[in-house]
């Protein structure tokens, strides 16, 4: 199983019940899943799919969240940048990753941004292909460290290994409630 394929799943049996709080209230597992799914349409038409690793600046927020999952869903992986990082850092972990796009809502100059709308295209979610190919030992996030050279190093980590935290894992019980 893939990250998405569980929030989908979540999303059917759940889809009224709050998925994300931030400080512009909660967001249902629905809503969620559904903006998502605009998003990843919009990304996969801007040459997003199965193999890339998509950098993401975007402030801390269920905003976040929904465009993190809108990656997930075209087949690549993201790369949480750190809207505090410097723009140098963020360049050289754009060479890096070489992405077809950067999702943010700050442009940085000759990057290939891609800037999501505030409300995602209605009908849009007809539009994103279901990619093939993609299992539970594909990347589904990239985290960077800055090692201890200073340069960046990346870590990749696997739909599974995110997963299984939430399968009688480690971490709390995680619920309808």
């Amino acid at each position: 199983m893939l990250i998405h394929q569980a929030l989908d799943e979540r999303a059917a049996q759940y889809g009224d019940h709050i998925a994300l709080i931030d400080e512009e209230g909660p967001v249902t597992y629905s809503r969620l899943v559904a903006e998502a799914d605009a998003h990843a349409a919009a990304l996969a038409r801007a040459g997003v799919g199965p193999g890339c690793l998509v950098p993401v600046r975007i402030a801390r927020s269920a905003r976040m969240a929904t465009l993190l999952l809108a990656v997930l869903k075209t087949g690549a992986a993201y790369c949480p940048i750190d809207v505090k990082w410097p723009d140098e850092r963020v360049r050289e972990l754009l060479r890096l990753l070489r992405a077809p796009v950067f999702v943010t809502d700050t442009p940085l100059a000759g990057a290939p941004c891609w800037i999501p709308p505030a409300v995602p295209e209605p009908g849009a979610p007809a539009l994103r292909p279901e990619p093939a190919g993609i299992g539970p030992d594909d990347p589904a996030c990239v985290f960077f460290t800055s090692g201890s050279t200073g340069t960046p190093k990346g870590v990749v980590t696997p739909h599974r290994a995110v997963l299984r935290l939430f399968d009688r894992g480690p971490l709390a019980a995680f619920g309808p409630g």
